[in-house]
């Protein structure tokens, strides 16, 4: 492949400068030339044969006889040859030639220009777009822009690359976020909810199931809180002595167990004593996660060896495995969110299904090919909050869907009408199987199963009366 190279700024102006202030020089110069070659070939042609040599010979040396060869000038070049005035043939061929030359120098100068000025246009249309929240949007590489403004569009492209895939992080951390808080926060509502209702009876060991599902979402805001703190650089750290190579003796003996079920060897290379001032738990949780993704990721039987030393004054530890390592081509994208998939078959929810919709044709191919590759691996896809109108929207879309979830808001407004009837039977064109959502009582199981849905999902507990006397 190619590389294009690109000549610096400085040298790209000045090379396009010099060029058109030379270049307009030499044109004129050699009308000039050309102008008086001319002149003097057809004058010279017209003499006669004796005149011609005499004048030949006078041009080489006029002192010989001024008034012959002036003569001779004059009667075949004119009087106004070497009349000395401003208004001679010369001056108006110069005026004719720079008025001649000055669009052209114009026409050129803009020519030259295009390129500078059409790479800023690129910039500024790729600007506009990431400040109106397109943050993937690339600025055209324009070939023959100066290296400089090459560069800096390159950069920026990267950047709003890096923008663009910290956007997609954050969206997905506030699902991920969203789905976290809320598994702990409903089961305990969930429990607290068949303790009022009696189903399940008021006893520690329920109460100790609820409180262990608040602890946990205690714990999850905590990390949020902690997470909220370091994005804002306000993180406050433990400055407090420790030594380096006792904190990796100590998270390597935390992690042995779990190193001798995979077989792998934790060898830490003596070194001396490495004093150092920081945050001992924050880094030691570095060193435990990187020790346990090489544990839990490289070959089993494998080896880990840990070498610190230091150099130019700073401390620098290498963890080096012999795992099958990351492709060259992966590094750059090694760090965004992934999905373990060689897990049993999984139930994934799309949810937000309008935000569909607000995708360009291209991203809707792409989600369509990636949802085919996972259930051609056995994954089911369920859509998630449907109802009349999304529902209509996506009966063309044709995406490999195993099933969908029909809104509870959606539901509750069409319960007992022939409406919901038609809302199951849309959506089990989309999908095979329809699950309605807000089953709460035994008359919301009762419509959903005559609408024609087999599944059902919602706080339905059972429940009795007494009969009055």
């Amino acid at each position: 492949m190619t590389k294009t190279r690109y000549s610096s700024l400085w040298r790209w102006i000045c090379a396009r400068i010099l060029a058109l202030a030379i270049g307009s020089v030499i044109v004129i110069a050699t009308c000039m030339w050309l102008r008086y070659a001319v002149q003097n070939y057809w004058n010279i042609g017209r003499m006669p044969a004796s005149v011609r040599q005499e004048f030949l010979a006078l041009s080489q040396n006029p002192q010989a006889n001024p008034a012959r060869f002036h003569q001779i000038v004059d009667t075949w070049w004119g009087l106004s040859y070497s009349t000395p005035s401003i208004a001679s043939a010369d001056w108006v061929t110069v005026a004719v030639l720079v008025l001649v030359m000055i669009p052209f120098i114009v026409v050129m100068g803009l020519r030259y220009a295009r390129p500078l000025s059409l790479q800023f246009s690129r910039l500024r249309d790729a600007a506009k777009d990431v400040t109106g929240g397109q943050f993937g949007r690339q600025a055209e590489l324009i070939e023959d822009a100066p290296a400089e403004m090459i560069r800096f569009a390159a950069d920026f492209n990267k950047m709003t690359g890096q923008l663009a895939r910290y956007d997609k992080e954050l969206r997905a951390s506030h699902v991920a976020m969203a789905h976290e808080l809320r598994s702990p926060l409903t089961a305990a509502i969930g429990r607290l909810q068949g303790m009022l209702d009696g189903v399940f009876d008021t006893q520690p060991q329920q109460l100790e199931m609820v409180m262990k599902q608040l602890q946990h979402l205690n714990r999850l805001t905590d990390e949020l809180h902690l997470l909220s703190l370091a994005d804002a650089g306000n993180l406050v750290l433990d400055d407090q002595p420790f030594a380096l190579d006792e904190l990796l003796q100590e998270r390597a003996a935390w992690l042995t167990p779990q190193a001798d079920a995979q077989r792998v060897t934790i060898a830490i290379q003596p070194s001396p004593a490495c004093p150092f001032r920081g945050d001992a738990f924050r880094m030691g949780q570095v060193f435990t996660i990187v020790m346990e993704n090489a544990v839990r990721y490289g070959r089993k039987g494998g080896h880990l060896s840990i070498k610190l030393r230091r150099e130019e004054g700073a401390y620098l530890i290498d963890f080096v495995d012999d795992g099958p390592g990351v492709a060259r081509h992966f590094l750059p994208e090694m760090f965004q969110r992934l999905l373990q998939l060689n897990s049993p078959p999984l139930n994934i929810e799309l949810v937000e299904p309008a935000s569909f919709f607000s995708l360009s044709d291209p991203v809707r191919q792409r989600v369509s090919c990636a949802l085919q590759q996972l259930t051609a691996r056995g994954h089911r896809i369920w859509l998630d909050d449907i109802d009349e109108a999304s529902g209509q929207a996506f009966l063309s879309c044709r995406l490999p869907l195993s099933g969908i979830k029909i809104d509870k808001i959606a539901f509750w407004r069409l319960r007992e009408t022939p409406a919901l009837t038609q809302l199951v039977t849309l959506c089990s064109k989309i999908a095979a199987n329809v699950l309605i959502e807000g089953i709460e009582t035994e008359r919301d199981r009762t419509c959903a199963l005559h609408a024609g849905a087999r599944f059902g999902q919602g706080y339905y507990w059972p429940s009795w009366r007494w009969q009055e006397d």
